[in-house]
């Protein structure tokens, strides 16, 4: 997959556009039909999305999460096998950007495009006013053919990138039947309290690469990390420490059977499953009774799943 500007390119394109999200199935649906529409008309694949996301611009406001960050969505549709990444950078004045204007302007004048898949429910241009009847017209007018692809459903409803932030924040169990694969954060290992080492239960504290990551809703969880090259199971508190009554909002995770040193590494945290709320507890003992709970059950769990399953990316 080659990332560059829609001048960059010399070959007649088959496109989408969108800002891909998480990178989810019914993404996947789409792009492996524009990975056909390329082959039938011997054109080069190519997904077009925008930096930085238009909500950004749009409402600078917003306190926008990502599913995916830029390097992740990066990884995860380089695996797709497309040609091309077409980054297009998205601004005031392309939101301003009549729909018919900007497909034409930006699009149709830079590149020869055979084939122009959209997604169900995709809209561009000012007010998000285009939509699929629009690039039928244009479609005709500039010689290429259009195509939409229909949602993939899960519980009789669309799976989208609205729904599947909205599972990660309640964790409803949904998350990785959306996505095809575990829901992870990227980001380096930091130093702590370091009280966990104290009741025989040292933990790592994860600092995200991303500020604007989606974190999963305060709780316990059965989780694994990737460090090294090296896959291990772990548990999860995401959470204020309410215990001790510290106020700050962190990931810290107690890796089962690693003991080595491991600040300032880079690491993946995959979540798996949900095993409780986060508890206030009335003192150590009884925080270190529940962590032997835990600890047990996710050690149950390690044996219904292993490293090999395609979810983990």
């Amino acid at each position: 997959m080659k990332i560059c500007t829609l001048k960059d390119i010399d070959k007649p394109l088959t496109i989408t556009l969108g800002s891909f999200d998480g990178i989810h199935l019914g993404h996947i649906d789409l792009i492996d039909h524009l990975k056909r529409k390329a082959d039938e008309t011997g054109s080069k694949s190519a997904i077009i999305t925008f930096k930085p996301h238009p909500r950004e611009v749009v409402n600078p406001d917003y306190d926008i999460r990502y599913i995916t960050t830029w390097s992740e969505k990066i990884e995860l549709l380089e695996r797709t096998g497309i040609d091309f990444l077409i980054v297009q950078e998205f601004n005031r004045e392309i939101m301003k950007t009549d729909p018919t204007v900007f497909i034409r302007d930006y699009i149709l004048a830079n590149v020869e495009v055979k084939h122009f898949v959209s997604g169900f429910n995709h809209h561009f241009g000012k007010d998000r006013k285009g939509g699929f009847l629009d690039l039928e017209k244009l479609g005709k007018e500039f010689s290429f053919n259009v195509s939409s692809v229909p949602p993939r459903m899960l519980n009789n409803k669309p799976i989208s990138s609205t729904i599947i932030r909205q599972s990660v924040l309640s964790w409803d169990g949904n998350v990785d039947s959306y996505l095809g694969r575990f829901f992870f954060i990227d980001g380096v290992v930091v130093h702590g309290k370091k009280r966990g080492r104290t009741i025989n239960f040292p933990t790592i504290n994860l600092l995200p690469e991303n500020p604007k990551k989606m974190r999963p809703e305060v709780g316990v969880y059965f989780t694994a990390v990737k460090l090294d090259g090296v896959f291990y199971f772990s548990m999860t508190n995401i959470g204020y420490n309410p215990t001790f009554e510290e106020g700050k909002k962190t990931i810290e995770s107690y890796i089962l059977n690693y003991n080595d040193y491991c600040y300032d590494k880079k690491l993946r945290l995959y979540f798996i499953l949900r095993l409780r709320d986060e508890i206030k507890f009335d003192g150590i003992e009884s925080l270190t009774d529940q962590l032997i709970i835990d600890k047990n059950r996710a050690i149950n769990l390690t044996k219904g799943i292993n490293f090999e399953d395609p979810r983990f990316i």
